[in-house]
């Protein structure tokens, strides 16, 4: 799906350099999205029940409510939450399943938990939790020269499981960035190449993180690569991170952040306080818009993966339109409305 989406979005670019698109519309990578579904299973005598319920962006897209069961969801395109829960049984002991998700532009995060109780019954009780924020950011770079910016995506959580000689549970989080020819010349710091990959890092309750590949193959389980830095960290958990090179002027990036979670055999997964997506402290001469108007618009700083609270310079949101950005490039264009959110250093 990844792979089909950055696709699109290449794309679209292609179409608009052709100019088969107005030269003042803003060029959109990644629609704005906060996406949540949210599913539990349990064995009901021989038969499988669940409970199940979708989001995007404030509408709920599917609910699917099973016997003695429940499933509801809120939001809007700054965020979603959605929660479900199914009751079941093994013979004659009672089984249940509760699951959550939410995903909010607002402030970069995705959070997904199943947990359940009783005996294993033939993979249930058990969920699955799939996140998803996505935005297209629109970056003003007020300097002569390009300016270094760093991003950074992290995930932890736990497993408690009732199989432990079997990897009955498994998720990952992923972290993808597009750019495109019209739009900019954003490059990766690491090795100069032009920014378009997905980074994704494996785990399962057996090994932890136990495998990180991107687009491009293989990146060190916990090491450096042509674009990317990772680490791991508390039970399961990875840090990804890189350094992207903003250009003069006016550039435009797709960005997308995934995180999913799969739990079976009665096991329960907590990464409920994860995932988020962050930046380094902007540097002077650095802002940036986004599609959404809405992008980590609720932080007053980028925030330390390890816990250490916003760093760089805080910043506020400032109203922007896109008739300053186009400006900027001479061209004439209508107003679109956008939200600058400008963090100084």
């Amino acid at each position: 799906m990844w792979k089909k989406d950055y696709l699109a979005g290449a794309a679209l670019c292609a179409i608009l350099a052709s100019g088969q698109a107005h030269a003042a519309d803003p060029i959109v990578i990644y629609a704005p999205t906060s996406d949540i579904s949210v599913n539990t299973m349990a064995h009901q005598g021989p038969y499988v029940a669940g409970s199940n319920v979708n989001n995007t962006n404030g509408t709920q897209t599917y609910l699917n409510i099973g016997s003695g069961g429940s499933a509801s969801s809120s939001g809007s395109l700054a965020g979603v939450t959605g929660d479900a829960y199914i009751p079941g049984n093994s013979g004659d002991k009672p089984i249940t399943s509760t699951a959550h998700g939410s995903a909010s532009l607002a402030d970069g995060t995705m959070k997904a938990s199943v947990f359940t109780t009783g005996p294993d019954n033939f993979g249930t009780p058990g969920g699955d939790v799939s996140t998803k924020i996505a935005d297209t950011l629109y970056f003003h770079n007020t300097t002569a020269g390009a300016l270094a910016l760093g991003l950074t995506f992290t995930f932890e959580g736990s497993v408690t499981t009732q199989t432990p000689l079997s990897a009955s549970s498994s998720g990952y989080g992923s972290l993808i960035v597009a750019g495109c020819g019209s739009c900019g010349d954003l490059r990766f710091a690491a090795d100069g190449a032009g920014v378009g990959d997905q980074v994704s890092a494996f785990w399962n309750d057996l090994d932890g993180v136990y495998n990180i590949a991107s687009w491009g193959g293989l990146v060190p389980v916990f090491g450096d690569s042509s674009h990317w830095h990772t680490e791991s960290f508390g039970d399961i958990g990875a840090l990804i991170s890189t350094t992207i090179l903003i250009p003069a002027g006016e550039s435009t990036m797709g960005l997308q952040a995934l995180l999913n979670v799969s739990c079976r055999s009665g096991d329960s997964c907590d990464f409920g306080h994860t995932a988020k997506f962050g930046f380094g402290a902007l540097p002077t001469g650095l802002s940036f818009t986004s599609a959404s108007g809405l992008f980590l618009s609720s932080m007053a700083g980028p925030v330390d993966p390890g816990g250490g609270g916003p760093i760089g310079g805080g910043g506020v949101p400032e109203p922007a339109t896109w008739a300053m950005m186009i400006l900027g490039f001479g061209l004439v264009g209508g107003a679109v409305r956008a939200r600058r959110r400008a963090l100084l250093v």
